[in-house]
């Protein structure tokens, strides 16, 4: 029933979107969180927690890898979105997620294309494999839970859904009086790295050429 579930939410294709000249560390590291990325580059976690704009790391030689921007928590002007979080603590539990995204059905025969990506290189994640392989260290989200610009939706650590869970989390946010209607989901991650091993067991397709 969960894994139905799970992807009547999400689909059969899932995507992570990343800049195209992160491909040869992803290949050589698999997908990791942006807090292993800043552990293996030796920075401070807190003081890239609130970036303003991507930060590109030293892995080794030779090799460096761009992490996103955190500037919507960091231009935040009301806090109150968060609950037991500070704009600086929520960022860093961002940091340790690595975030896919559904993509976008086209043509009568249904067609997976991946969301707009403004450049970035989109890997394809096989969403039932994903459950299988990796259902325990899933969630599933209602809103990007790291934007925040504009009129930012309340959050906290409750606004993820265990995949396990799936069949609970349409209405989640209507029993705490937050929406009236049942939520999709809009981000999907996971709280542990993928190794390339771990990587390979869930992709849907090659991952893309590094440039």
């Amino acid at each position: 029933m969960s894994e139905a579930a799970f992807l009547a939410l999400t689909g059969p294709v899932l995507w992570h979107l990343t800049p195209p000249a992160n491909l040869i560390g992803i290949r050589r590291f698999g997908l990791l969180r942006a807090a292993r990325l800043i552990d293996i580059a030796e920075e401070d976690p807190k003081q890239l927690a609130l970036r303003p704009t991507p930060v590109s790391l030293r892995l080794e030689a030779g090799l460096r890898a761009t992490i996103s921007t955190r500037e919507g928590l960091a231009a935040a002007t009301a806090k109150d979105f968060l609950e037991d979080h500070t704009p600086q603590s929520w960022a860093m539990a961002a940091d340790r997620r690595v975030y896919l995204w559904p993509g976008n059905v086209r043509g009568e025969d249904g067609d997976v294309a991946p969301p707009p990506s403004s450049g970035l290189a989109a890997i394809a994640i096989d969403a039932q494999r994903l459950y299988r392989v990796l259902g325990a260290e899933t969630d599933l989200a209602p809103i990007n839970t790291v934007a925040a610009l504009g009129q930012a939706s309340r959050r906290g650590d409750w606004i993820f859904t265990p995949a396990e869970k799936a069949s609970e989390f349409a209405k989640a946010r209507m029993a705490r009086g937050l929406v009236s209607r049942a939520d999709k989901a809009v981000e999907i991650s996971l709280r542990s790295d993928l190794s390339p091993a771990r990587l390979a067991m869930v992709l849907a397709a090659p991952l893309p050429k590094a440039p």
